[in-house]
């Protein structure tokens, strides 16, 4: 369809418009953000100028289809308006069922059940994706549930600040995959949730959840699951795991009491796991146990905890150890991650607490950690990331790590570059297998350090630390890295 010219400048256009717009970006989020931005600007430029087209040449109207696409690329409430223009966009809006799959609807329009109703009424049995968000303080769930009673034989996904104890929820539903519900309340899942059958429901998000005691065939097929507050207490051994046994990613937020956690052992299936509370007394090591985590690919454990000896043991025995400081928004946290033999996953959070000082109080914080939990893998560590003032803390401790072989040093833009060589210092640690040492600098220091510095493994390590046993002196590579 393109020319060998139109396809050149088009693609020319683009990858200048993209690497302009991404130049200096460094979040992964940020690129997306553009990107979707780049591309949702060229379908409103081309959906403007075919409704241009059609409009200019009467006697050479779209293609129905055609016209179907450029409808599709509209909100839903402009896809609702030009539906009104003419009777034949009329008769496009109508003809095409998949032009309302996805509704979306807030509760700033006070007609919503009414639009939602409107639009369900063109879907014919074409599955249908739902989300209403909550905008204003007042909302019509109930508006909402009764459209909803009549169509969740082909709803596929409902994203809604309602609640799963509507009425809707107790029908069968068996093309519904996704469940993301908002609301604070905390509503029992029942035997007769979506209609008591087996369906295809695979993903949930809730609020609250509490499981009554009793059997939940929908629960079945649910593979991922997050919910923010404890289960109900009282189940004994009808729990998640004996209802959900194909779960594969558990998430659980702001977690309250220990027992409130499912009991085990957790499905084979169960891979991905995360645990969010502000508990300081959690024995995660019992309920881990517990539940099987050999085999899990990937733990993740935000929590209270700041006494090293309640750390968890999952962040023991590591082959790679990665630690940081997150100190972007709040909470603040130290953020020990890392790889075990298999390649495993696992992540332990741990609060700072906001102060004028908090940068100073979190680094204070991490030389005490760094040490004990380093020691930890001595015998296992083969990678090792960690922020300046945190080596500089580790390199005071006598602790052998054997099988270090790559090391990353990161530099922030507080820091002084010049502490990073020890020079005649003396230094404890042991690092026998060491072979590349990567130091990263953020691009804003470099006025400040030169644009070439000189580094050597002698600087950052101290020379005694390069000879071996028969003092002969071995290699260690060092590249510095601008970021």
């Amino acid at each position: 369809m393109l020319t060998p010219n139109h396809n050149l400048a088009l693609e020319a256009c683009l990858r200048d418009v993209f690497r302009d717009l991404t130049h200096g970006a460094h979040s992964a989020s940020h690129v997306q953000e553009i990107l979707m931005a780049v591309m949702d600007k060229s379908l409103r430029v081309l959906r403007d100028e075919m409704f241009e087209w059609n409009a200019s040449f009467i006697t050479q109207r779209l293609p129905p289809e055609v016209l179907a696409i450029c409808m599709q690329c509209l909100p839903f409430m402009d896809r609702i308006r030009v539906s009104h223009v003419s009777r034949d966009w009329r008769s496009v809006a109508l003809a095409f069922p998949a032009l309302w799959a996805d509704i979306r609807l807030s509760t700033k329009y006070r007609a919503a059940p009414h639009l939602l109703r409107l639009a369900l009424s063109r879907t014919g049995i074409c599955p249908i994706d739902f989300t209403y968000s909550q905008v204003t303080p007042t909302i019509d769930n109930f508006g909402i549930n009764d459209v909803l009673c009549e169509h969740m034989h082909h709803l596929r996904s409902i994203d809604w600040s309602g609640s799963i104890d509507m009425t809707c929820f107790s029908r069968p539903a068996p093309m519904l995959e996704v469940i993301r519900c908002t609301t604070v309340q905390g509503p029992s899942v029942h035997g007769d949730f979506l209609g008591g059958v087996v369906g295809r429901l695979r993903s949930m998000d809730v609020r609250c959840l509490y499981l009554a005691d009793e059997p939940c065939p929908a629960l079945s097929t649910v593979q991922h699951l997050e919910c923010s507050l404890p289960w109900n207490v009282t189940v004994g051994e009808n729990g998640l795991f004996s209802r959900a046994p194909a779960l594969e990613f558990l998430a659980l937020r702001n977690v309250r009491e220990l027992n409130s956690l499912p009991s085990g052992p957790a499905p084979p299936s169960l891979k991905h796991v995360s645990i969010e509370t502000t508990n300081d007394d959690f024995d995660f090591d019992a309920v881990l146990e517990e539940w099987g985590h050999d085999q899990m690919n990937y733990i993740s454990l935000r929590s209270g905890i700041t006494d090293l000896n309640y750390f968890p043991s999952i962040i023991r025995n590591l082959v790679s150890l990665d630690v940081s400081v997150d100190l972007l928004q709040p909470p603040y946290s130290i953020v020990f991650r890392g790889h075990n033999h298999a390649g495993f996953t696992r992540l332990v959070a741990i609060p700072v607490e906001a102060t004028y000082r908090t940068q100073l109080h979190a680094f204070t914080m991490l030389a005490l950690y760094i040490p004990r939990v380093t020691l930890w893998s001595c015998t296992s560590l083969q990678s090792l990331g960690l922020p300046l003032p945190a080596w500089i803390s580790l390199l005071e401790h006598s602790i052998a790590l054997t099988c270090l072989a790559h090391l990353t040093i990161r530099v922030s833009e507080d820091d002084e570059y010049c502490s990073l060589c020890v020079g005649d210092a003396s230094i404890s640690l042991i690092l026998p297998a060491l072979r590349d040492i990567v130091v990263e600098v953020p691009l804003a220091a470099m006025h400040e350090i030169g644009a070439t510095p000189t580094l050597t493994a002698s600087h950052i390590i101290g020379q005694d630390a390069l000879c071996d046993a028969m003092g002969r002196e071995r290699y260690v590579n060092v590249t510095v890295i601008y970021v």
